[in-house]
This record gives C-alpha cells, structure tokens and sequence, in this order.
C-alpha cells in the first residue's frame, strides 16, 4: 500500500498547499506525531468490487462509512501519549473511490459500454450526492491543525471560496427548427416551427447559440470550456453532432470563445474513447493546442480510456459523472490525478469530475425534474462543494439556454451563476486548472 498511501497525501497536499514537514504513518507505528490506523486492505489483492460490510461514523455533521474496518465503538480521532491517532482508515477508502476500484473489478456495463450508476457503492449507500473522500481528508487536515497549531487553507482558487468550472458539450446546435418545432406543436403553438425554419434558412439556428451563452457568462464575470464533437455520423445508431465542424461558420465562434478567454476542447465521438488514432484526428479538427476533453456520452472505460487520454497528448479530461444522476463518481469535489491500478501508480493527465450534467437532471430515464427541483438539487450539491472550498463542475448543453424543447433550463443556469457568484467562487477553464493544479504538486 505504499504507493497507494504517498499517492493519497500527494492529493492532500496539493489541496492544502502544505508546504512544512509532516510526520504522518500508514499503521500505529508507536514514533510518528499522526497515525493512522490501517485496516483490511488485503481487499486489494483481491477481485471483489466492493467491501461487504461498512462502519458508520458521524463526522461534519454528516453520517459517513469507513469500508475496512470492523469496529464502530471507537472515536474517529484519538490522543495517545501526545500521538494523535485516526483511527478508521481513511487512506483505503480514500483510494476505493478516487482508483475507481469498483469500475475495475466490475464486469457489468450499460449499452455504451459505461459504468452503471446501479452498480455503484455510492448507489447502493444512497451517497452520490456526498463527497466522501473530502470527509476523509478533513479529518486528516483537523488532526494535522491540531498537531501542528496550524491553519489549513485551500489555494487553490485565488481569492475566490471555491472554484467553478462550467463546460458545454456542443451536439446539436443546427436542430432548433426540426426538434424544437415538434415540442412546440406539441404544446399546441403552430407559429413558432414558422419562426424557427425563418430564423434558420436567414441567420442561425436557434440554437446556435454562442454568443448567448458568452454574453450570459460575461454579466457574472464567468468563463467556460467548450467541447466540440468533430464526427457527425452516427455510431451503432447513436448519434454524434448535427454539425460539421469544417463549415466556415466555426471559425468566427472559435475566435469569439478565445477572444471571451474561454476554452475550446474536443468532445471525443462515440468510439474515440479506445481509439486515440481517431482522437488525435479529431483534435487536428478544432484550431490552437488543444489540452483537454471529455468524451461523448461520458463513454469511459477505466481499462483503456485513461491510456487512450495519455497517448493522445490530453492534459485532462472531464468526463466522470454519472449520467444517471448527479454527484460525486469518485466521491471527490477537487480534480484528481486517476490511478492505474494495474501498475500502480498514478497517471499523467488530470481528472475534472463532472457533478452536474443538464440531461441528467431533465431526461425522464435519468431523474426526470422539473426545472425549479433541478435548481434546489444543484444547490444542495453546490453547498457540499463549498463546504471544503472545492471545485464545482457543471456541463450545460448549448440547447438548454433555448426556449424552444429546453424552456426554463437557461433560467437555472443563470441561478447557479448567481449563486456562485453571491458565494464567492471564481470561475476557471479547464486548463487554467490543469495548470494550477501542476503547479501545486510537490
């Protein structure tokens, strides 16, 4: 477990900026002034996906599991001749859900070959929506303010409480007038397919929609990333954009995000996510260096998509979520290095969790809400964010600012950017991040 415990502190470290020495034990060890205890951890040499029992333990006001440890009569932090000892592991669970350990061992997909939301630990202890690890490394960081006399504070985000990083998958921006008349004759409103085909065959689709969105993101001092699909034909009847990104059209939007100090980055096409030859095609497609992605569908493959990112050249990738429901896939609320666990060691690129996708919140299939339940349950997990100063990360699709099959979606994100910036957060790309977060590693 040695690789995997400097692996966890390195994380620590990076968001707590510590910069004097520590004297921290993997075990009770007797010498060091923190100990913590370790527990089973012969589950990793093992092939089952998830412990079979947990210990549950109040802390933060908040009802949390250990999963290696049999006992729940002990307190979570001790004193013992002046040694200050922890004493539930949270090293190796920390290391459970950051590696993706679950993912790893289980065999069980989805049609697109992703990680079932219902296979999860997080599912089956009803705690998506907890950031548990950021629960584990706060009682790390009480035990080392206690020892130590020293405050730790977050750095990470200038002068700002907490970070946020808003994305947008660019799909569909040329089927306004086709979906969005339909939903409108639905509703009974025979004019608008009238105004959509006018407003298309004369200026734009509806919902190509950039400058919009820059000029909502502008009024609350905000930037974004968007991601843009390069295939527009469908793979095993799935589709890919509505859109080809060589149309000249593009180039005035690529420069107007650039000149809005935005992001453009790939959104990888179904079958890019083990295939970085195809990838690295699709990234000649969009102009500038391009340092990060998420892929299409939030396709990922723990076997052979974090090596794919690696040999395509990205710096990160933002694409764990669960698009079944929002919250935490690794049960952390700060971007992380990924883990091979087959050569135990941590990887190059960073990870951008994603918390919250818009889709996920609207399809019936997912969690089916209205818009004003989606905003009181994005602010439910924007305030599990804030709480240890992390780093929010919400994906808004271009076609839910539009009122026409996406009517009230735009006002929520106007909610969030409210919220965030009446809460203090300060607003990065996606590669502004990479970079700080490179720039913290010891």
């Amino acid at each position: 477990m040695n690789n995997k415990f400097d692996y966890i502190l390195e994380l620590f470290y990076a968001i707590y900026s510590i910069d004097f020495p520590v004297e921290i034990s993997y075990g009770l060890d007797g010498l060091s002034k923190i100990q913590i205890s370790k527990g089973d951890t012969s589950f990793f040499d093992g092939d089952s996906a998830q412990p079979e029992t947990v210990v549950w333990k109040v802390w933060n006001e908040e009802k949390i599991p250990f999963l290696f440890d049999g006992n729940d009569e002990k307190e979570i932090i001790g004193v013992v001749n002046g040694q200050v000892i922890i004493n539930y592991d949270i090293i190796a669970s920390s290391f459970f859900f950051l590696s993706g350990w679950q993912e790893y061992k289980t065999q069980q997909k989805d049609r697109l070959g992703r990680f079932p939301y219902s296979e999860s630990i997080q599912y089956k202890l009803n705690l998506v929506e907890l950031p548990l690890v950021n629960y584990y490394f706060d009682i790390l960081k009480q035990a080392l303010e206690q020892v130590y006399d020293k405050e730790l504070k977050v750095k990470l985000w200038g002068d700002g409480e907490y970070g946020t990083f808003i994305s947008h998958d660019i799909d569909l921006c040329e089927s306004a007038w086709k979906q969005g008349s339909l939903s409108e004759l639905a509703r009974g409103r025979v004019s608008s397919p009238f105004y959509l085909l006018s407003k298309k065959l004369f200026s734009n689709d509806d919902w190509f929609n950039f400058d919009l969105i820059m000029e909502l993101e502008k009024r609350h001092l905000a930037k974004s990333t968007f991601y843009f699909l390069c295939e527009n034909k469908k793979v095993n009847n799935y589709p890919n954009a509505d859109y080809d990104i060589s149309d000249k059209k593009f180039l005035p939007v690529f420069d107007n995000i650039l000149k809005n100090e935005s992001e453009l980055g790939i959104h990888g096409s179904l079958g890019t996510s083990n295939d970085a030859a195809k990838l690295k095609l699709e990234m000649r497609k969009i102009p500038g260096d391009i340092e990060g992605g998420r892929f299409h569908a939030l396709v990922y493959d723990i076997h052979k998509t974090p090596d794919i990112i690696e040999e395509a050249g990205l710096k990160y990738d933002s694409t764990l979520g669960f698009a079944e429901h929002i919250g935490f896939r690794n049960s952390f609320c700060f971007p992380f290095f990924p883990y091979d666990i087959k050569n135990d060691q941590p990887y190059k690129f960073l990870e951008i969790p994603l918390m919250v996708m818009d889709a996920t919140l609207k399809m019936k299939k997912y969690m089916g809400l209205t818009p004003d339940e989606a905003g009181k349950a994005i602010s439910s997990l924007m305030r599990e964010v804030r709480k240890f100063n992390g780093c929010f990360s919400i994906l808004w699709h271009n076609n839910f600012y539009s009122n026409y099959k996406f009517s009230g979606w735009r006002e929520i994100m106007e909610q969030v950017l409210q919220e965030g910036s009446t809460e203090g957060s300060r607003y990065f790309t996606g590669k502004e991040i990479s970079d700080i977060y490179r720039s913290q590693m010891r």
